[in-house]
């Protein structure tokens, strides 16, 4: 039915204004919707229904995803969305993966298992209780005078000794600055699943960040669309799209040149341009 439309739309497109001078294929708008429904056609493949077995969102692998028939690109946003500190607390939480349509979600959603979620949910409450059953009677300023550490050089093990920190979240948060590439302001850490209003306020008068701060780079002439997507402010669309300039004009003079590519909007442009080199 999508192969019609798609057939339909180029006939369309050839055959409308037969006696202009301009081909309808130069018009934006025209390429775009073809661009659209190859698109759809793309991610209408269907899933393995015999294959697929009771899955939980928060833990499975990506082999497990594709040999259900998942396209790539959906098992790799699922794995960096987990990877970058994301949960899947329902199921309809899965249809604001990038690609999922409504049918796949459907042929899904009756094996999806959500008991780790539960497992942390109790844990985190497990820590946070005993973490405040622990903790002695101290005067109101009595932490004013301790020293201040960089967010960048502090490990798990310290990040635990923060009020309403435990195990789960000081390795989240570890985890989500070496996929960062090191944090490059404190409102960063608004990004990071879990963090609840008062830690972030714990974490901001116990954390700095220093203003030369090392950050770890992508090099755009270098790097393939994987290390790139690996990012957690690079989809997969925009990295294949950066790979597809690269190749078209050749190795980029400048990090101000992924203003030219249409998918790398003013948002992505400035979350990412701290992490990205030539």
């Amino acid at each position: 039915m999508v192969l019609t439309a798609l057939l339909m739309a180029v006939h369309f497109g050839v055959t409308r204004f037969p006696s202009t001078q301009e081909s309808h294929f130069e018009d934006p708008e025209f390429l775009d919707s073809i661009s659209q429904i190859f698109t759809a056609f793309q991610y209408s493949t269907p899933l393995k229904s015999k294959a697929i077995r009771p899955f939980d969102p928060n833990t499975v692998d990506y082999d497990s995803l594709i040999t259900w028939g998942l396209e790539p690109f959906i098992a790799t946003n699922m794995i960096k969305y987990r990877a970058a500190g994301g949960r899947f607390i329902q199921t309809e939480d899965l249809k604001k993966l990038f690609g999922m349509t409504d049918s796949i979600w459907q042929a899904l959603s009756p094996w999806i298992d959500l008991n780790s979620i539960q497992t942390e949910s109790k844990q985190i409450k497990s820590n946070v209780n005993e973490q405040t059953a622990q903790r002695p009677y101290l005067p109101k300023n009595a932490h004013r005078n301790i020293p201040r550490k960089d967010l960048n050089e502090v490990d798990s093990v310290w990040l635990k000794s923060i009020h309403g920190i435990g195990p789960v979240l000081s390795k989240r948060l570890v985890k989500y600055r070496k996929l960062l590439g090191g944090f490059n302001s404190m409102d960063q850490l608004n990004e990071v699943y879990g963090l609840s209003p008062d830690v972030l306020a714990n974490l901001s008068e116990k954390l700095f960040i220093q203003p030369d701060a090392y950050l770890s780079k992508i090099n755009l002439n270098i790097e393939d669309y994987k290390r790139i997507a690996s990012h957690p402010y690079m989809s997969f669309n925009q990295a294949k799209a950066i790979i597809a300039y690269r190749n078209q004009h050749g190795s980029f003079k400048s990090v101000e040149e992924l203003k030219n590519i249409h998918l790398i909007d003013d948002s992505t442009y400035l979350r990412a341009y701290p992490y990205l080199d030539f």
